[in-house]
């Protein structure tokens, strides 16, 4: 038996190495156009000068919005701000009871019902949490 050629073992091997390298080039061609295509279209978007009248009116409409925001988030907190100052003040109560009992049962049960609700003032407050 003989052994096969050098040039014919390594033929199919050299024929894979080109067909990959001429598919990385292709590759690489196609990405530096897409890239291309997207610089241009990022400079043809932001290449116009805007007039002032044009600065002026979005500037207002982002004023408006953000105010807009505010404002319904203010709305929106009112209810959970009363429903908090309402627990402080049933805390404040509790609190003075506790303090003012004179049996060590009642003064447990209250301070429960203390922590109970702090803890429920805790989970109404994160209603308007960002």
């Amino acid at each position: 038996m003989t052994a096969p050629d050098r040039e014919s073992v390594a033929s199919p091997a050299y024929e894979y190495g080109r067909i990959l390298g001429a598919m990385k080039a292709g590759f690489e061609q196609m990405l530096q156009q897409i890239g291309a295509g997207f610089n241009a279209a990022y400079r043809q978007g932001t290449s116009r000068p805007l007039s002032l009248e044009e600065r002026e009116r979005l500037s207002e409409a982002r004023y408006r919005a953000r105010i807009r925001a505010e404002r319904e988030a203010g709305r929106r907190c009112a209810m959970s701000w009363r429903k908090r100052g309402l627990i402080a003040f049933g805390c404040a109560g509790l609190t003075w009871s506790a303090v003012v009992t004179l049996t060590a049962e009642l003064m447990l049960m209250r301070i429960l019902t203390l922590i109970f609700v702090i803890v429920l003032a805790f989970a109404l407050g994160d209603e308007c949490a960002p």
